[in-house]
């Protein structure tokens, strides 16, 4: 037997759910609000301040948004209520005025996906809308819908028409019209001879006498025949079609007819009837490289100068349905906002062969984004980004050439997969299916020409929970059976993306249906939401750090909320925002995670949820009544003075009524938290070839000299592992004899070390650390002693 001591240099490593040998000694077998920090130690989590009451009541869970922007933040609250849909607050709770457009009304509410767990305030989960933000647009995505054209197809009003053009005029040169085999029109000019033969050579000359004979031959009222300057044009008023040429003695380069078709650009006119359409044909056989064009007269008259343009085939479907599509929340110059269907351009140009439909058409759109200033979206195996020079345009502008501004239609090159979200890391974008990653390649130009979507890693993702980035890292999560596990992605020392898993030590410990990961960079922490119906009311936090390119933490614990839903949250600098249901409505509130938090009139914090301050307040015949904010749980509510003594006092639902005969009163009131840490078994441990191992033998534990700052109060509690009913307490008040601690005039806060005498085998006792007040816990090492035995001696 050998007396042995040691130390745990820190308790910064987590939750482990590995084997107690396998575990760290820093590691923990439970820990329920703790702040795992680096710098400070084991503290109790910051308690949340009240900010507003959003709603009293919601029948659905909500899809909550955070807009966070120098100039403007605010939360957005997808209610799923045909009456009130969409909610919009600002971060100080206030609520703003929202107008939503009829038309937008079915595509906010219609096809929802819902859960069908339990919910202890009746509230089911949404998950077919999702929204992101923009630049000045939040779009809305209701991914349930599917995309469509309207039934308008592009009509031509010269479909019955023909075009004469006469370009060139000759002396003594023959020209000549045929319709339906029919000559019905012909003129030969002067052979320059006379004086006056020049006239008969005008091209508009030429055209006035052939436009004459076409009236007087096609006089019936199958025929209109109009005409401007050397053009004419012939149109069947009965919709029949014709046949139609033109002849001259010129090798037929002077006069010429475009019925539904030319073969060249060059050939029209620059004076033709407004929106005359043909097709342009091109050289390949396939049709490939044909077009169609419209005339457009300079100032809107019938029948003008101008130029053509290109414009959509006949008959095709060119407009999109914009019910079908996305549709947006535009924050108004007055404050006020505004749901609104987008005008989503339509098809400028071609056919399904030389402008191919974006490949949306027909499909559920699944996520919203943007890469390299395009508005893109995810939907079935495709990613599609909208033109560079207008977002909301995903047709091309021509097909007579490939622009580098077109849009882009790209798939995966070696995988069928459906997508479901894209995130930008280290350059590039990836985006996630169920089952595989895909890094969208590009060069400085990101263009049809230089994309590409190439299968980069195969690691699931889960569908519900979108990834986000963590500094230089990213996080996505992905489900396996009833609990979810966390993978990260990194770059390598050879430049090259891999993902590694970071809940290898908790492989059982986040529950499925995670929808939700709010990042803080500057507090090197995640924090993740789950839809389950065992953990609504706790937030699971990943704490990391990292010392260069060494990462020295990675380390996972649990917040919990009493009587509480968290439904959503969001880090803005070192504010979290948090949404949370209650059994009397949804309300905002928030943490503070800046360093070294303390109240205005002591050197530490008060760890109350739900925190509201009252200051001033003067009593009306020796009592202050107060209606609060909400209804508080009388189990754990607390009113304290400004030094941190509790206040007597009574409650009647909301009304908070205290006797004083003080002239002003100062108090703070909130909800008292439990935070709980349960110690891994303590082992001696000893360095080998392979790392520090557990050192087998018996270990009879004497006393642990645990090491604390800043502290006012918490118990320890041992248990014999065979005999839950005889515990130990030992309770620490803050209180030493003969330091400033012990003054009565202030609550009790001190540094220094706890002696816990322990007489019991390491294996055969379970140490739980608990602080249930609102005086402030942290913790930095321990020391512990005792005698070993090894095995075999």
């Amino acid at each position: 037997m050998t007396l042995t001591r040691d130390t745990v240099s820190n308790f910064i490593g987590g939750v482990s759910q590995q084997p107690d040998k396998l575990m760290f000694p820093n590691q923990a077998k439970e820990l329920v609000n703790y702040l795992l920090s680096p710098y400070e130690g084991l503290k109790d989590r910051p308690p949340t301040e009240h900010i507003a009451k959003l709603s009293n009541t919601l029948s659905q869970y909500p899809n909550v948004h955070f807009v966070i922007k120098e100039d403007e933040k605010y939360i957005v609250l997808l209610t799923g209520n045909a009456s009130n849909p969409v909610l919009v607050y600002d971060f100080a709770g206030n609520q703003k005025t929202v107008t939503v457009d009829n038309d937008c009304i079915e595509y906010l509410t219609k096809d929802y996906i819902l859960s069908t767990q339990a919910h202890t305030v009746a509230i089911i989960p949404l998950k077919g809308l999702s929204l992101s933000t923009i630049g000045d647009y939040t779009f809305i995505l209701n991914k349930t819908a599917t995309v469509a054209l309207t039934a308008d197809t592009h009509t031509n009003s010269s479909a019955n028409a023909a075009l004469i053009f006469v370009k060139q005029g000759d002396f003594a040169t023959d020209y000549k019209i045929s319709i339906n085999g029919d000559t019905v029109a012909s003129y030969t000019t002067e052979d320059g001879s006379g004086d006056d033969d020049r006239v008969s050579t005008k091209t508009n000359h030429i055209c006035s006498e052939l436009y004459s004979q076409l009236n007087t031959n096609l006089s019936s009222s199958d025929w209109t025949v109009s005409h401007k300057g050397s053009v004419i044009r012939v149109r069947n008023t009965e919709g029949e079609s014709f046949t139609i040429q033109t002849t001259d003695s010129n090798a037929d380069r002077n006069l010429y007819a475009f019925y539904k078709s030319a073969d060249s650009l060059d050939q029209l006119p620059l004076v033709a009837p407004k929106n005359f359409m043909l097709k342009i044909n091109g050289e390949n056989a396939n049709k490939a490289d044909d077009y169609y064009v419209k005339f457009k007269t300079a100032d809107d008259s019938s029948f003008g100068t101008g130029s053509w343009q290109e414009c959509p085939a006949e008959g095709i479907q060119y407009k999109l349905n914009n019910g079908t599509m996305p549709i947006a929340l535009i924050r108004n110059s007055n404050g006020t906002f505004s749901v609104k269907r987008l005008s989503w351009d339509n098809r400028k140009c071609g056919d399904t062969t030389t402008a191919p439909n974006p490949s949306f058409i027909g499909k559920k759109i699944q996520e919203v984004f943007t890469h390299k200033g395009r508005l893109a979206f995810l939907a079935d195996d495709k990613s599609i980004y909208s033109d560079t020079q207008n977002i909301f345009s995903f047709f091309k502008r021509t097909t007579r050439a490939e622009l580098d501004s077109d849009p882009i239609d790209v798939g995966s090159n070696s995988k069928m997969v459906d997508l479901r979200h894209s995130l930008p890391f280290n350059e590039d974008l990836l985006l996630f299916s169920e089952k595989a990653i895909f890094t969208i390649k590009g060069g400085d130009i990101f263009s049809n020409s230089t994309v590409g979507c190439n299968l980069s890693m195969e690691y699931p993702c889960s569908r519900l929970c979108k990834p986000v980035n963590a500094g230089a890292t990213g996080l996505f999560v992905y489900e396996n059976g009833n609990y979810s596990q966390v993978m990260e992605l990194f770059i390598t020392s050879t430049y090259t993306m891999d993902a590694r898993e970071i809940t290898e030590q908790v492989p059982s410990y986040l529950p499925k249906d995670i929808y939700k990961i709010a990042c803080s960079t500057a507090n090197n922490l995640a924090c993740f939401l789950s839809y389950n119906a065992s953990a609504r009311n706790k937030i699971y936090v990943y704490n990391y750090y990292y010392s260069a390119e060494n990462k020295i933490q990675s380390a996972w614990s649990e917040w919990q909320y009493k009587n509480a839903e968290i439904i959503s949250a969001e880090f803005d600098e070192n504010l979290l925002y948090l949404v949370v249901s209650y059994a009397d409505g949804v309300y905002l509130e928030k943490m503070n995670f800046s360093a070294k938090l303390k109240e205005s009139n002591v050197n530490y914090l008060f760890y109350l949820d739900r925190k509201l301050y009252y200051n001033n307040l003067t009593p009306t015949d020796g009592e202050i009544e107060i209606t609060l904010p909400y209804t508080p749980d009388a189990t754990t509510f607390k009113v304290l003075d400004k030094k941190g003594f509790p206040i007597d006092y009574t409650l009647d639902d909301n009304v908070l009524t205290i006797a004083t005969t003080e002239t002003s009163l100062d108090i703070i009131v909130g909800h008292i938290f439990e935070s709980k840490w349960r110690l891994s078994p303590i082992y001696v441990r000893h360095q080998t070839q392979n790392g520090i191992k557990v050192k087998e033998g018996i270990l009879m534990l004497r006393d642990i000299n645990l090491a604390y700052s800043d502290t006012g109060y918490f118990r320890i509690i041992v248990t014999p592992k065979y005999s839950t009913n005889i515990t130990s307490t030992f309770e620490f008040t803050g209180k030493i004899l003969g330091t400033t601690s012990a003054t009565m005039s202030q609550i009790s806060v001190s540094s220094g070390t706890f002696l816990l005498p322990v007489i019991a085998r390491n294996e055969e006792i379970t140490i739980d650390i608990i602080n249930d007040s609102y005086k402030p816990s942290c913790f930095l090492s321990l020391e512990w002693l005792g005698d070993f035995t090894i095995r075999g001696e």
